[in-house]
């Protein structure tokens, strides 16, 4: 009986699987064509960002450093590629798990309108998130599988009739996620925030007024059932670094906080955490901190919230009428939308990078798949929400494209002064593997460094020439450049400014091109000057003190 049990539950899962490739099948062709559409540019040139995307390109096989920082996935990933990250097909790879996944979303919400279920991808697919993982090549694919299993983690759950099992199976199918990339649990918490939506909406009838004990304590057992799914991964998440970790001899980095985490430190820093959830909301989508919108500044996000408080508000107007208790949960699921959206900030992390936006990529799509739901049949509203989100799909896209633009402008810009960099040393012999180079200053500080104005309507991980200085983060940079971009094995010396500066005067040397602007230290460093020495002046991430 046992094996007739399981064997049916295989048979069930993969008629459902059939069943929305079947449904959705015009949708994956959409979000496909789409995708190649916007970021062909990006594949075809292999672009990346001036940061860890620059410093591991094709070629990458994670190790302690991802370990380090609880990512320990990434490791098994690699060694399924052999640490191969060549686009087209690494791209391709992960924005196929990113359409998979938001399909499985709008199954979830039970979205049948192809429209509507087309535009939202569309949305998503245009986000600034999609276009910044890309940059990230060596880890794209990760991060995809990551969004893919936090969805599916969801799935599993809501669609599951068998609680025990569907708790197990989707706490370690989150667990999974966060070991690609913790940042990837504010999409199941957002997921499930506005299936929670969702669910209130249903009115029931006056008939089923009668059933309203059962209704309470199979919503009582809903929220359980989430709780346990969280406790799940989360300890399966922790039992299975914290093993890896021991096996390996390696203990967790201080990078975004890993290291210092604990449940103590969670509990003790939860008011602030959420505090800065909110902090971090309103400056994602009415500040012009992050670009994610070309229309941002004109106010683009400011009807899209007044959308969301007037469905909010008709919805719970609705279904006060039945049952008030629900009209109060979708208010206070509404309220807690921020917390969802920037939920890995609970846990670790205090900074907001593109990256890390899942779960606020997701919020435009389904607040507009919400109202379409709420409007059904209504001609007005459904075209006054039609034509918002034609806007922002637009918005976006511009952004995307304006990025992966300055992405190649600067990459263009950079290789042209490497380029007459290797001829000025080959002409006055000091082109030597018996040498080391350190490079002061950034490609992007030099009067020659010559780009469009797209380039500063960029994100910072979009413009490339601007690199990260602090540490050996530029030595990084060149190195990725030079040896790995153009195939020059050029022997990059990493020392810091402030230890070279006591040997050189180096804010007294010319730039380049001028004369002087390399010169021989200690028979056995060349260093270059590119530009004068400043700090970084981008804005890779967002910060509240």
């Amino acid at each position: 009986m046992k094996n007739t049990g399981s064997k049916s539950t295989c048979l069930s899962w993969r008629n459902s699987a059939l069943c929305i490739m079947r449904e959705y099948r015009f949708e994956v062709i959409f979000g496909m064509v789409f995708s190649i559409a916007l970021y062909s540019l990006m594949m075809s040139q292999q672009l990346t960002n001036p940061f860890d995307g620059m410093w591991h390109q094709n070629y990458h096989q994670s190790g302690r450093a991802e370990l380090s920082s609880g990512r320990w996935l990434l490791f098994f990933l690699d060694q399924l590629t052999m640490g191969l990250h060549a686009d087209p097909l690494t791209s391709l790879s992960s924005l196929l798990l990113y359409v998979a996944g938001f399909l499985l979303v709008l199954d979830l919400l039970e979205v049948k309108n192809r429209l509507w279920a087309c535009l939202s991808l569309a949305l998503f697919l245009s986000s600034t998130l999609i276009s910044n993982t890309l940059s990230y090549r060596f880890t794209s694919f990760a991060y995809g599988l990551a969004f893919f299993l936090a969805v599916l983690s969801s799935y599993v759950l809501f669609k599951c009739k068998h609680s025990f099992f569907s708790i197990g199976i989707s706490g370690i199918l989150l667990g999974l996620a966060l070991s690609c990339y913790q940042a990837y649990l504010a999409a199941f918490c957002i997921i499930v925030a506005f299936r929670g939506i969702f669910l209130c909406r249903k009115t029931p009838s006056v008939e089923d007024e009668d059933d309203a004990t059962t209704s309470r304590t199979k919503q009582a057992l809903s929220k359980m059932r989430v709780i346990f799914a969280l406790g799940v991964a989360l300890v399966f998440y922790l039992l299975t670094l914290y093993l890896f970790l021991f096996v390996s001899h390696t203990s967790l980095s201080g990078y975004n906080g890993s290291g210092e985490t604990s449940f103590g430190s969670v509990l003790h820093g939860l008011p602030k955490s959420i505090l800065k959830t909110f902090q971090y909301f309103i400056a994602y989508f009415f500040q012009d901190k992050l670009k994610i919108n070309r229309f941002q500044s004109f106010g683009i996000f400011y009807p899209l919230m007044a959308l969301l408080l007037v469905t909010v508000i008709l919805s719970a107007l609705q279904v006060w009428k039945v049952r008030k208790r629900r009209s109060l949960y979708i208010v206070l699921i509404v309220l807690g939308i921020p917390v969802a959206c920037n939920a890995y900030m609970l846990v670790a992390g205090d900074k907001l990078e593109l990256q890390m936006t899942v779960g606020l990529a997701m919020f435009a799509p389904l607040v507009l798949l919400l109202a379409s739901d709420l409007f059904r049949g209504k001609r007005v509203p459904q075209t006054a929400c039609l034509f918002l989100c034609l806007a922002l799909i637009y918005g976006n896209s511009l952004q995307v494209w304006f990025d992966q633009e300055a992405m190649y402008e600067g990459q263009n810009a950079c290789e042209t002064m490497v380029t007459q960099l290797l001829c000025d040393l080959e002409q006055e012999e000091l082109l030597s593997q018996d040498y080391q180079y350190y490079f002061v200053g950034v490609p992007e500080e030099n009067p020659w460094f010559h780009v469009s104005e797209v380039y500063n309507r960029a994100n910072a991980y979009a413009q490339m020439g601007r690199f990260w200085i602090s540490g050996n983060c530029s030595s990084s940079s060149y190195d990725g450049l030079i040896v790995q971009r153009l195939g020059f094995e050029l022997p990059i010396a990493y020392a810091s400014y402030e230890e070279m500066s006591k040997k050189l005067d180096l804010s007294s040397m010319p730039m380049f091109p001028d004369r002087g602007y390399y010169t021989l230290l200690d028979g056995k460093t060349v260093v270059i000057k590119m530009s004068d020495y400043a700090p970084y002046s981008g804005a890779s991430k967002y910060e509240f003190p």
